[in-house]
């Protein structure tokens, strides 16, 4: 073989080899974006139905403060439970 063969021969390997070097480097740095943005996506979705100030949670509560102060000045009683023990024997 003569040298010129030689240096085209060892100039396609290296670019070769650094092209595929170079396109795992792009495919890492895109995947590790893609899987951080993902993980942001389910941790604000995990997170948005608890978070919020003056949920679902404040709306009952308020719902059934105004329920039982409005039935108190209406004169109804408030809501209680009978329960009869009975023994048999």
């Amino acid at each position: 073989m003569d040298l010129t063969n030689i240096a085209q021969t060892t100039l396609m390997l290296i670019t070769a080899f650094a092209l595929k070097g170079l396109g795992a480097i792009v495919v890492w740095l895109v995947a590790r974006r893609v899987i951080a943005y993902i993980a942001r996506l389910v941790v604000r979705s995990l997170k948005y139905p608890f978070d919020q100030t003056g949920g679902v949670t404040s709306v009952y509560f308020d719902t059934n403060r105004a329920i039982r102060e409005s039935f108190g000045e209406a004169g109804f009683p408030a809501p209680e439970q009978n329960v009869f023990v009975r023994s048999v024997g």
